[in-house]
């Protein structure tokens, strides 16, 4: 923990316990669970961005046995989780929960505005007092009385803890505005893709396929009719970790990297031509698909799209297409799950036979234009807000730092 952190002379350092009324875990015992109730146990990890997550695998609990465990939360309850996923937070907003043992309440005086303290729980100088005290081998683990010496930094005043505090929830704000405009987006471009890859654009006239109702017009085709397919090579260890050569290969974990949502512009390892020789590897042109064709990762069914002539390994394969439109396929390839295609076994795999049997529709080339240049727009939409949130999360972050040790001063 920094100890030496600086401050503004009129501010004082006081411990969470003595801006609290009451800070208190939850259960250590195991409640009564019932199949279906409006009252729910909830642990850490339902704690994220503020909110209290409910999800369909969150066990309830009936009402007496939510009476008899309740805490006592109000209005002024922050919740962070003090074991395993340490420090995430909710406001308490009058939810019907049971805490388990996993989530500390801490009750704020009326005299110290919430949300500043819930900020403050984001402030990298808290989160390192936190690391400082964590206890538990194989799980961590904040103990109550560390929770409550927790050094809290203070405005001297309300109005100044209140027009920080005004600050941090717009850009909050901003974030879920943002979120809700990248999550309508992305349901639409579903929508848009079931409807678009399968009925087309204004077709009236449709004939009964394999693949169900396409339009007259359209084909049903085989991907290996419409394009090569190739898997990946083997990346030695030794090979491994070097970014500054002129060759991307790509790993299947690559395309958990942000900026590889569509297309693969970032990777952790890079190789050389003479490398790629000794691999033996194949260099795959720009604008190949890609995707899993071994493992768990087969069955998130990602594909991206090469920006670059690549390497990819041996748990994924490329897909060329030979006509120029490309990003239809890229599209339709999302409709397919490869799930319903994988050879028997412990460990998930298809193989390019497999992938090459499948059956797709194909409309003519100036309607796969169409059809893509539309979902390439929403996808643009998305991208751009997904910049923006990137940019507003950031500067959440910077304004956390600054605004909360005084760095920055309001004018109250």
């Amino acid at each position: 923990m920094n100890k030496n952190i600086e401050l503004p002379e009129d501010w004082e350092v006081k411990c969470l316990d003595s801006i609290s009324t009451e800070i208190g875990d939850g259960i250590h015992t195991t409640p009564k669970y019932v199949k279906s109730s409006d009252y729910f146990f909830i642990n850490g990890n339902n704690l994220f961005n503020g909110e209290i997550l409910i999800t369909e695998d969150t066990k309830c609990v009936c009402e007496q046995e939510y009476n008899l465990l309740k805490k006592n939360l109000n209005s002024s309850t922050i919740l962070i989780s003090i074991n395993g996923t340490i420090g995430n937070l909710a406001y308490y907003k009058n939810e019907k929960v049971v805490l388990g043992k996993s989530v500390a309440y801490v009750n704020i005086k009326k005299d110290f505005e919430k949300r500043l303290i819930f900020y403050l729980f984001q402030h990298s100088y808290i989160k390192d007092y936190f690391k400082y005290e964590l206890t538990g081998t194989t799980i961590n683990n904040l103990s109550l009385k560390s929770l409550r010496k927790t050094p809290i930094p203070i405005p001297p005043t309300i109005r100044e803890q209140n027009k920080i505090a005004s600050i941090l929830s717009t850009v909050d704000d901003l974030i879920e505005n943002t979120g809700h405009f990248i999550n309508s987006y992305t349901l639409l471009k579903k929508s848009l893709m079931q409807i678009l890859l399968t009925k087309g654009i204004g077709h009236t006239e449709f004939r009964k396929t394999i693949l169900g109702e396409i339009p007259l017009e359209w084909e049903v085709k085989r991907l290996n009719e419409l394009g090569n397919l190739k898997g990946g090579s083997g990346f030695k260890i030794k090979y491994q970790g070097n970014k500054d050569c002129s060759i991307p290969f790509y790993k299947v974990s690559d395309m958990n990297i942000p900026a590889n949502n569509i297309f693969m512009k970032d990777c952790n390892n890079t190789i050389d031509e003479q490398i790629r020789k000794k691999l033996g590897a194949y260099l795959f042109n720009e604008n190949i698909i890609i995707f899993a064709k071994v493992g768990a990762a087969l069955l998130l069914n990602r594909r991206r799209i090469l920006t670059k002539p690549s390497c990819i390994d041996n748990n994924m394969m490329g897909f060329e297409v030979i006509n120029d439109f490309y990003k239809y396929f890229y599209y339709y390839l999302q409709l397919i799950d490869f799930g319903k295609f994988v050879n028997e076994g412990a460990v998930p795999s298809v193989n390019q036979s497999q992938v090459g049997e499948i059956e797709v529709a194909v409309p003519p080339i100036p309607e796969q234009e169409k059809i893509s240049n539309i979902l390439t727009n929403i996808d643009n939409l998305i991208e751009n807000k997904t910049y923006l949130l990137d940019s507003y999360n950031f500067l959440k972050k910077g304004l956390i730092q600054q605004l909360l040790t005084g760095k920055i001063r309001v004018k109250v």
